[in-house]
Protein backbone atom coordinates (compact mmCIF):
# COMPACT_ATOMS: atom_id res chain seq x y z
CA UNK A 1 0.00 0.00 0.00
CA UNK A 2 2.70 2.32 1.08
CA UNK A 3 4.34 1.86 -2.26
CA UNK A 4 1.39 2.72 -4.46
CA UNK A 5 0.70 6.34 -2.02
CA UNK A 6 4.27 6.44 -3.28
CA UNK A 7 3.76 5.83 -6.62
CA UNK A 8 0.72 7.85 -6.83
CA UNK A 9 2.18 10.63 -5.52
CA UNK A 10 4.87 10.84 -7.81
CA UNK A 11 2.36 10.67 -10.71
CA UNK A 12 0.61 13.36 -9.42
CA UNK A 13 3.71 15.17 -9.07
CA UNK A 14 4.90 14.55 -12.62
CA UNK A 15 1.92 15.44 -14.56
CA UNK A 16 1.74 18.69 -12.31
CA UNK A 17 5.10 19.83 -13.58
CA UNK A 18 5.26 21.59 -17.00
CA UNK A 19 9.17 20.99 -17.12
CA UNK A 20 9.76 24.48 -16.40
CA UNK A 21 12.71 26.00 -14.29
CA UNK A 22 11.80 29.70 -14.58
CA UNK A 23 10.40 30.19 -10.90
CA UNK A 24 13.39 29.09 -9.25
CA UNK A 25 16.59 26.77 -9.77
CA UNK A 26 16.72 23.37 -8.51
CA UNK A 27 19.27 19.87 -9.29
CA UNK A 28 15.64 17.60 -8.94
CA UNK A 29 14.63 15.65 -11.84
CA UNK A 30 10.93 14.16 -10.54
CA UNK A 31 11.40 11.02 -12.10
CA UNK A 32 14.78 10.58 -10.24
CA UNK A 33 13.04 11.83 -7.07
CA UNK A 34 10.54 9.59 -7.43
CA UNK A 35 12.46 6.75 -8.15
CA UNK A 36 14.47 7.31 -4.85
CA UNK A 37 11.16 7.70 -3.21
CA UNK A 38 10.06 4.28 -4.49
CA UNK A 39 13.53 2.85 -3.64
CA UNK A 40 12.72 3.98 0.57
CA UNK A 41 9.73 3.03 0.30
CA UNK A 42 10.70 -0.55 -0.77
CA UNK A 43 12.92 -0.80 2.11
CA UNK A 44 9.77 -1.47 4.43
CA UNK A 45 11.90 0.52 7.30
CA UNK A 46 9.75 1.46 9.80
CA UNK A 47 12.36 1.46 12.96
CA UNK A 48 15.43 2.79 11.87
CA UNK A 49 18.37 5.17 13.70
CA UNK A 50 20.00 8.14 11.89
CA UNK A 51 22.19 11.38 12.10
CA UNK A 52 20.67 14.72 11.47
CA UNK A 53 22.29 18.04 11.24
CA UNK A 54 20.18 21.48 10.21
CA UNK A 55 22.43 24.19 10.71
CA UNK A 56 19.86 26.70 9.94
CA UNK A 57 18.84 29.50 12.35
CA UNK A 58 15.40 27.88 12.37
CA UNK A 59 15.11 24.36 13.39
CA UNK A 60 18.94 23.74 13.92
CA UNK A 61 20.13 20.44 15.36
CA UNK A 62 23.06 17.54 15.39
CA UNK A 63 21.23 14.96 17.01
CA UNK A 64 21.01 10.95 16.65
CA UNK A 65 17.31 10.24 15.76
CA UNK A 66 15.87 7.04 16.37
CA UNK A 67 12.95 6.36 14.88
CA UNK A 68 10.05 3.51 15.70
CA UNK A 69 6.80 2.36 13.95
CA UNK A 70 6.93 5.12 11.77
CA UNK A 71 7.42 7.48 14.91
CA UNK A 72 10.35 9.77 16.11
CA UNK A 73 11.18 7.49 19.38
CA UNK A 74 14.21 9.22 20.79
CA UNK A 75 16.80 11.95 20.08
CA UNK A 76 20.17 12.39 21.26
CA UNK A 77 22.49 15.53 20.92
CA UNK A 78 25.80 14.82 19.31
CA UNK A 79 27.58 16.97 21.25
CA UNK A 80 26.51 16.48 24.59
CA UNK A 81 25.17 12.57 24.27
CA UNK A 82 22.07 13.37 25.86
CA UNK A 83 18.28 14.98 25.32
CA UNK A 84 18.69 18.00 23.73
CA UNK A 85 18.01 21.06 26.28
CA UNK A 86 15.34 22.42 23.94
CA UNK A 87 12.47 21.24 22.03
CA UNK A 88 13.76 19.91 18.35
CA UNK A 89 11.48 19.37 15.30
CA UNK A 90 13.71 16.70 13.39
CA UNK A 91 11.73 14.80 10.63
CA UNK A 92 11.35 11.12 9.76
CA UNK A 93 12.65 9.98 6.60
CA UNK A 94 8.99 9.72 4.98
CA UNK A 95 9.11 13.58 6.86
CA UNK A 96 11.86 14.40 5.07
CA UNK A 97 10.34 13.37 1.63
CA UNK A 98 7.18 15.51 2.42
CA UNK A 99 9.25 18.54 3.23
CA UNK A 100 11.18 17.99 -0.36
CA UNK A 101 7.85 17.46 -2.43
CA UNK A 102 6.77 21.02 -0.15
CA UNK A 103 10.03 23.09 -0.90
CA UNK A 104 9.55 22.09 -4.76
CA UNK A 105 6.07 23.19 -4.70
CA UNK A 106 7.71 26.84 -3.92
CA UNK A 107 8.42 29.70 -6.09
CA UNK A 108 11.83 31.44 -6.03
CA UNK A 109 12.91 27.85 -4.65
CA UNK A 110 16.50 27.07 -5.29
CA UNK A 111 16.34 23.06 -4.15
CA UNK A 112 19.79 20.71 -4.57
CA UNK A 113 19.10 16.90 -3.05
CA UNK A 114 21.68 14.18 -2.76
CA UNK A 115 20.43 10.72 -2.02
CA UNK A 116 21.68 7.54 -0.40
CA UNK A 117 22.19 5.06 -3.70
CA UNK A 118 21.53 2.32 -1.52
CA UNK A 119 18.77 2.84 0.39
CA UNK A 120 17.16 5.73 -1.45
CA UNK A 121 17.10 8.18 1.45
CA UNK A 122 18.10 11.88 0.94
CA UNK A 123 20.89 12.63 2.26
CA UNK A 124 21.27 16.17 1.46
CA UNK A 125 18.35 18.63 1.22
CA UNK A 126 19.57 22.33 0.65
CA UNK A 127 16.07 24.88 0.18
CA UNK A 128 16.74 28.57 0.03
CA UNK A 129 14.66 31.32 -1.12
CA UNK A 130 14.77 35.41 0.00
CA UNK A 131 13.41 33.66 3.18
CA UNK A 132 15.07 36.33 5.80
CA UNK A 133 15.14 33.23 8.52
CA UNK A 134 18.01 31.21 6.09
CA UNK A 135 17.73 28.13 4.11
CA UNK A 136 16.69 24.78 5.05
CA UNK A 137 19.75 22.58 4.69
CA UNK A 138 19.32 19.36 6.34
CA UNK A 139 22.38 16.63 6.43
CA UNK A 140 20.91 12.84 6.86
CA UNK A 141 24.25 9.93 7.57
CA UNK A 142 24.55 6.48 9.26
CA UNK A 143 21.22 5.38 8.55
CA UNK A 144 20.79 1.42 10.54
CA UNK A 145 17.92 -0.20 10.30
CA UNK A 146 16.81 -1.50 13.33
CA UNK A 147 15.16 -4.99 13.90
Amino acid sequence: MRSFVVCLAACVALSACDGSTSTGSTNVNLLELAQHEALWSQQGFHSYTYDYLNAGPLGAANVHVTVQADTIASLIDATTGMAPEFAVSVPTIDGLFTIVHSVLGEKNMSVHLEFDSAFGYPTLVSASDNNPGGPFVAHVSNLHPVQ
